[in-house]
This record gives structure tokens, sequence and C-alpha cells, in this order.
């Protein structure tokens, strides 16, 4: 059903008009009714009708007045205007701010309003066709004007790539050549790809994931950013890359802001995706013609992050040993070991596997089973509150880990080493007086 507003200062004559014509045989519903320009530019902001039967001569601003500025804000609405015969040269004027017609009103027949209403119709259906195309032009200039500034921004950040005065021009036109800075984003897939089950479909997917947190949180701490993805400069084939372009800053605002941003998205990243993401901030450029270029501090950023991967993951890794050792008496949970390096759960164990060649797990029980040897050798506590203490749920969790790793139980560990005391007494190895000798710790 089109929508149609009915627009005249006389009730006799708003009436008239409804009882016209049969409305919806001829697709159309009355929507609403107006007697003023104040009145009818409401209805029409409101009611946003497909169609307007409007009076050209009313007190105050006419109908006239009410088709000029609708021309302007409403220009979809087509208009039908009535007129007297007095008033021929007001209706010929009506046509020149797009009326679609106009009716004589001391003579209007249904025939002629069925008409009016049929070409209204079709004008209404030609102008939306115009209005879609209009649309769709205008999403292609900006989806090509986005484009053009994506390769841009790359080849401002590309090695040995020179800068095309066109680009200049652009990027100058959108204020992104002053006050800017930009973010390597590395996402490492390595823990993933090791999954069989892992597909490409999988990888395509989760860059989308990051890219949308990424575009969030970065509308949120910067006031415009560019984000788009790319090959970092030095990467392997388990790592993808985004950058995330910003503008429009300061340098207090960017320095500050970045590591904010970097945190989160480090964080959220291992939380919802399970992906380890890497966040690389640059600095901040006042202007493009910096000392060191924003293209240099790229590479120079990406190659150093590759180039020292190797020892930033061994300093990880003895943190982590030196993390268990000193808590070997606490209940140690993978996700605080991860929590307290920085990095996810299951890349940490991952990485750990692949250097040490044994479980982040069991080199937890390993040292727990030798520190609860040295406990069972001072013989000063009972196996179950040794248990207790070096974090285990109970005693027989405890045993069945012990016997795991040593082949034997805690309280065979502890006859063992009550017959090797005991030989060594006889043997004169153990030496002192009233039980206060001293023992060479055994090998099993």
């Amino acid at each position: 059903m089109y929508r149609i507003l009915l627009v005249d200062d006389e009730p006799l004559m708003l009436s008239g008009i409804k009882q016209l014509v049969n409305w919806e045989k001829n697709g159309c519903q009355i929507a609403g009714t107006a007697s003023s320009y104040t009145e009818a530019l409401e209805k029409l902001n409101h009611l946003r009708p497909d169609i307007a039967i409007c009076d050209i001569v009313m007190p105050g601003l006419s109908g006239l007045d009410i088709l000029k500025q609708a021309d302007m804000e409403f220009p979809d609405t087509v208009f039908i205007m009535l007129s007297n015969h007095a008033e021929f040269e007001l209706a010929q004027e009506s046509l020149h701010h797009h009326a679609l017609e106009y009716l004589l009103k001391n003579s209007l027949e249904p025939n002629a309003l069925e008409n009016a209403l049929a070409r209204a119709i079709a004008e209404r259906e030609k102008r939306n066709k115009l209005h879609r195309a209009e649309k769709a032009d205008e999403f292609l200039l900006a989806s090509h004007r986005q484009d053009r500034i994506c390769s841009a921004v790359a080849r401002l950040l590309q090695k040995s790539a020179r800068m095309l005065p066109q680009d200049e021009t652009l990027l100058e036109e959108e204020g992104m050549l002053s006050g800017f800075a930009f973010v390597s984003i590395l996402l490492n897939f390595s823990v993933l790809s090791e999954n069989p089950d892992f597909s490409e479909e999988d990888r395509r997917k989760i860059i989308e994931w990051e890219m949308e947190i990424a575009e969030h949180l970065g509308a949120s701490f910067f006031p415009h950013i560019l984000l788009f993805p790319r090959s970092p400069i030095g990467a392997g084939g388990d790592t993808e890359g985004l950058l995330l372009f910003a503008w429009g800053l300061t340098e207090e605002k960017w320095e500050s802001g970045a590591v904010r941003f970097r945190d989160r998205l480090v964080k959220t990243s291992e939380q919802i995706i399970r992906l380890v993401v890497e966040a690389l901030p640059s600095a901040f450029y006042e202007t493009v013609y910096a000392a060191e270029s924003p293209s240099t501090s790229l590479v120079r950023m990406e190659d150093q992050y590759f180039s020292t991967g190797r020892q930033k993951h061994a300093d990880v890794l003895k943190k982590v040993r030196r993390y268990i050792l000193s808590n070997v008496e606490k209940r140690i949970m993978l996700q605080e070991i991860a929590d307290y390096v920085y990095i996810s759960p299951g890349y940490l164990s991952t990485l750990f596997r692949k250097v040490y060649n044994q479980s982040l797990v069991n080199f937890i029980n390993q040292t727990k089973i030798d520190r609860a040897c040295e406990l069972l050798r001072e013989n000063k506590q009972r196996i179950n509150e040794i248990a207790l203490r070096l974090g285990f749920e109970n005693a027989f969790y405890f045993t069945r880990v012990f016997h795991r790793r040593t082949g034997l139980t805690p309280s065979e560990y502890q006859a063992k080493l009550k017959g090797v005391e005991h030989d060594m007494w006889n043997s004169g190895e153990i030496t002192g007086g009233g039980g206060g000798g001293s023992i060479k710790s055994p090998s099993f």
C-alpha cells in the first residue's frame, strides 16, 4: 500500500477527497492529514508518505511553500497539487518544483484522481529506483575511495616504496599525514595449526573475528582508525598480520592509548578466540616527514620481533620453571602460570613441550615428587600431610602420581629408605650417636 498525506486547510475538502475514491482498490491508504504548513512538514517528516495531495493556496505559508521545502528535504515524496482556475500561474510554478501534476478542485472527478494516483505511483517507483541507484553509486565511490586509502597507507608503510603524489594528496585530504601512528598486529596460528581438524576456513574466520575485535577496541581508544590485513615482514607460515593506522592524535593520547589497546587486544583475543596475538605499537608521528620514516620503523619493529623470538621464548620458559620451583608447595594451575608470563595456556603448553620434550603438567608433577622425596627423607610429616602440603587433592591421587614418577608408593619409598639406613648403619656409612647421625641421599 502506498501511503497518502492529504493537505488542505478546509475540513470539508479533506473529507470530500477521502470519500472520492476507493483508496485500497487503488493500492493506497490515507496515512494522515494536515491543514497548515507546519503540520504538513511535521507529517512529512514523521509519516514519510509516498504521495502528498496538497492544496496550493492556504492561509499563511502556502502549499507551494510546502512543496518547495519538501523538494529539498523529502525528494522521494510525489506531490499532486490542487488548485482553482484563478491559480493557474501558481499551478504552473509547482511543476518547476517537481510536483507531478495539478488538479482543479472545483471539477475534481474520481477518474481524474485515480489516473493521477496511478501516475504518482509510477513516479514513486521511478524515484525509488533512482534513489537506490544513487545510493549504490555512493557506496561504490566510498568503497573505491576506502580501497585507495588502504593502498596509500600500505605504500606509506612499505619498505623502499615511494609515496606517490596522488597518495599524498588523498591522505592529506583525510588528515592522515599529521598526528598519526600505527600498530602491527601479529596473529600466531602455530598452536591452532597443530590440530588436524583446523582448516583454512577456520583460519579465515578467526582472522575476521580478530579484525572485528581490533576494530572495536581501536575505535574506543583512538579518534580515527583504519584497519586492514597485510603480510608481516619476516613472518613465517604460521603468522598472519593486521595493521591498525590511527590519526587525529596527540602524542600523549597515543602513548596512553597504545598501551591500553595492546593489553586489551592480547587479553581479549586469548579469552575469546584462544589465539596468540602480539601488538607492536609504533612511535608517534607529528608529520610524515619525521627523522625515521614510518616504513623504516615498521621494518625495524617486525625484524626485531622475529629475530628475538627464540630468545624471548627461552626467557619466558626460564621464568615458568622458576615460578614452578618457587611455588612447588602450592596447587599450581596452568592458567595462573600463563597469566604470570602473559601468554595463552595452549601456546605455553605447546612451547614447553617443543623446547623440553615433555608436557608442562609432567614437569609440575615431577617437581612436586622431587620435593616429596625430600620431605619423606626428613621423616617429619605423614604421607597425607605431605600430599596436602604439596597441593594434591588427596593422599590417594598423590600416591598415584608418586608411583608413576618413581615406581614406588610413598610407603614403599619410606620402607626402602629405612632399609638403606639400616644397612648403612651396619656398614658404618652412618656415623654419630643417639640417632643424630648423617646419611647420604639414596638413589633409586
